[in-house]
């Protein structure tokens, strides 16, 4: 159902990545839709928040108790770290590892994005990173995490400089051009971690990670 390109898997990619972690951390892509101008990062969500889990397990809600902007930026940021309930009740703390765009791929070319098909999700490599180059790599995050895709070239539409909706992507040598359908704002989290209280510090649940 996915065409004909070839693919190298790196199957638990992002486990890979956050290698520096305590082993027996679970790492989650969540994403949350943006509401207002593209930038590259997005103002804390309010407690109670629902983020959408797009790895490893498609379509999860998570609800956000708390927020700790741990660098005062008032922004979501690489380092900062949520208190999230999963859909089964658990609680947990998560260390926020990533921060930047997931980009929406409408493969098959009938003006919308769907679970099924040819359709697909990526985002960039390199945390914050919202003006695509050519030569980059995307990793894909939805349906097959891992892969990298190989920008070829990349048509910016809309907003110089900032990926977005109605922007072109060449991919991997395939002929044909790759409409994205929508952009939105995605985090990497590592965890879950035991959820401070008012005992505790930043800096006792950071060493669980260190």
């Amino acid at each position: 159902m996915r065409g004909t390109r070839t693919k190298l898997l790196t199957v638990g990619l992002t486990v890979i990545l956050l290698s520096g972690f305590a082993a027996a951390a679970h790492a989650i892509v969540a994403e949350m839709n943006l509401d207002i101008a593209f930038s590259d990062k997005e103002a804390i969500p309010p407690d109670g928040a629902v983020w959408h889990e797009l790895a490893p397990a498609f379509c999860n809600p998570w609800i956000q108790d708390d927020y700790f902007d741990n660098d005062g930026d008032g922004q979501i940021s690489v380092c900062d770290q949520m208190n999230m309930t999963g859909p089964d009740g658990t609680q947990g703390s998560w260390h926020i590892v990533w921060v930047g765009p997931t980009i929406w791929i409408d493969w098959d070319g009938d003006g919308q994005w769907t679970d099924e098909g040819l359709d697909f999700i990526v985002e960039p490599i390199e945390s914050d990173d919202w003006d695509l180059q050519i030569c980059e790599f995307l990793r894909e995050v939805y349906p097959d995490p891992g892969y990298e895709w190989h920008i070829d070239y990349y048509e910016d539409f809309e907003q110089p400089g900032v990926i977005s909706p109605c922007d072109w992507l060449w991919l991997d040598g395939f002929a044909e051009g790759f409409h994205i359908i929508d952009v939105t704002f995605d985090v990497i989290v590592a965890g879950p971690g035991p959820v401070p209280n008012e005992d505790s510090t930043w800096s006792d649940v950071k060493q669980l990670y260190d």
